[in-house]
């Protein structure tokens, strides 16, 4: 599922983002999730590493969207950025924040698809997205692809590598938002599993790298599929 940030301060504009990325989901048979902030500032006061895709205005109370871009790549160099704007003129200081494309309002929906896209396609040459959490006043960065599992601990989660553990304080739900779907996969309700390492599946638990992991029966069937699924994608 692609998660996408709409950040643009004019509601119908807004709206009409909205309305081509239902229609592309149609046309494309592509499970989308977005969300709508009015400004630079309220997206990037709580942002999460959890996007694979933004869609961002220029001209905007509070924070504009080339002061948000560059607060928002000191906390994630790798989701795609597409400016959206009536300003040509901010194209080239597009580059200083690494944005994927422009386009130009009033936004068609042809040149919209095709912007769409190119990000999609460039998404998926950036496979191995990193995380980035802050810990008091430090943030580490986590490799997607070096997480073997999560597991969670009171307020606190463990994300789990074959050489290291950090402590982040996300809840499960916030972290799921964060993962592909297709690849991470809850298996007990204290559980996230990251499929590349699932070795086998036993009756309650699992072998997830040289980890042994438990497996609620409610979930196992969930994680069976996905998992065959996975295997299948990789033939």
């Amino acid at each position: 599922m692609l998660q996408i940030a709409i950040v643009e301060d004019d509601a119908e504009d807004s709206q009409r983002l909205a309305g081509f990325l239902k229609r592309y989901e149609k046309e494309r048979q592509q499970q989308i999730r977005f969300s709508l902030f009015t400004d630079g500032l309220s997206f990037i006061s709580d942002y999460t590493p959890s996007y694979d895709i933004i869609l961002m205005d220029i001209a905007m109370p509070n924070m504009d969207g080339m002061q948000a871009a560059h607060r928002l790549r000191e906390l994630d160099d790798t989701v795609c950025l597409i400016f959206i704007t009536n300003m040509p003129q901010y194209a080239i200081a597009g580059y200083e924040v690494n944005a994927l494309d422009f386009l130009l309002k009033p936004v068609e929906y042809l040149r919209f698809a095709a912007k769409l896209d190119k990000a999609i396609q460039n998404r998926s040459l950036k496979s191995d997205r990193v995380l980035v959490f802050q810990t008091g006043s430090d943030y580490i960065r986590v490799n997607l692809s070096a997480i073997c599992y999560i597991r969670s601990e009171k307020h606190y989660a463990f994300l789990v590598t074959q050489e290291a553990e950090h402590r982040v304080r996300e809840s499960m739900k916030e972290l799921e938002k964060m993962l592909p779907g297709e690849r991470f996969v809850r298996c007990d309700n204290s559980y996230i599993v990251n499929l590349a390492y699932v070795k086998r599946i036993n009756r309650d638990s699992a072998q997830v790298g040289s980890y042994t992991v438990p497996i609620s029966r409610p979930r196992r069937k969930e994680l069976v599929n996905a998992f065959t699924r996975y295997l299948g994608e990789l033939k």
